[in-house]
């Protein structure tokens, strides 16, 4: 398989056609020339609807079909698995999608999301949901910066040398003795109470006392 065919992509999905048929196809048609569609099928799937064909036409994305010829059980599976591994290797910063319903992805799904940004749909146009849960996510972040980062400038512009430390340790702490604990690496006992004091409006409601 000439795995260069498949470089540059933002967003590739591996389409189990056999698992989830002509109605895991849904949303091919807002796709964009930045997507790669690879669909793979068997005997026991290969036909697809006027529909369906049409809509495949008219898309922006690129597409190409892989048929499973090996009747051994999961066959198709471990050839999807397959690709979609060597392709991660050309290509870590894309996001992967597996469109099937079939839990034998799972736990590969789960191992390469400590490298790539990865998940399971049922349809392909469940990629959206995920993208604005992403979104919403990104906006909240960058919202609880800014708010930290305007409250440091308010209490602690004594402590500017060490602004991004701060803002570092604030933001990636899960709670309030985990703030302390790594204050406490860098200041002394006295500094980390101000510290820790002048961010109690922010931290409040994190756990830990």
């Amino acid at each position: 398989m000439d795995y260069s065919r498949y470089k540059g992509y933002k967003r590739y999905f591996f389409v189990d056609y056999e698992n989830v048929k002509v109605n895991g196809m849904q949303g091919v048609g807002k796709l964009l020339e930045t997507d790669c569609v690879l669909i793979y099928y068997s005997k026991n799937a290969e036909t697809i609807t006027f529909g369906l064909h049409r809509r495949i036409n008219e898309s922006n994305a690129d597409f190409d079909y892989i048929r499973i010829l090996d009747e051994i059980k999961n066959a198709l599976d471990v050839r999807l698995l397959d690709n979609i591994r060597e392709i991660i290797k050309t290509n870590r910063n894309a996001e992967y999608y597996i469109v099937s319903k079939d839990k034998d992805y799972d736990d590969f799904i789960n191992k390469s999301k400590k490298r790539v940004l990865i998940e399971k749909l049922s349809r392909i146009c469940d990629y959206q949901e995920i993208t604005k849960h992403k979104d919403n996510e990104n906006d909240k972040a960058n919202k609880k910066e800014q708010r930290i980062r305007s409250h440091f400038g308010k209490y602690l512009a004594e402590y500017s040398e060490d602004k991004e430390e701060i803002i570092s340790i604030i933001l990636n702490s899960k709670s309030r003795q985990q703030i302390n604990n790594e204050l406490q690496k860098f200041f002394y006992n006295d500094a980390v109470k101000e510290i820790m004091d002048a961010f109690k409006p922010i931290t409040k409601d994190m756990p830990g006392k």
